[in-house]
């Protein structure tokens, strides 16, 4: 979800039909990109049980690890 097209209400209600009703599940957050829908999910589970994996964009990637591009 591209937060240049989505607002946070559009996000949480694509979210709604995961039924993530349970802070202690385990998420697999695959092609993070910007971490909008992170943000979302942080809301109904621990951010602990959030796994993060890299997306296809490396200025993305190496953003969201606090890097520059090379």
């Amino acid at each position: 979800m591209n937060p240049g097209h989505w607002t946070e209400d559009m996000r949480d209600d694509a979210l709604e039909p995961a039924d993530l009703h349970d802070r202690m599940l385990k998420v697999v957050d695959v092609g993070g990109g910007t971490g909008l829908t992170t943000l979302g999910i942080v809301k109904h589970v621990e951010p602990e049980n959030i796994t993060i994996l890299l997306d296809q964009s490396p200025q993305i990637s190496w953003r969201r690890l606090g890097r520059r591009s090379h």
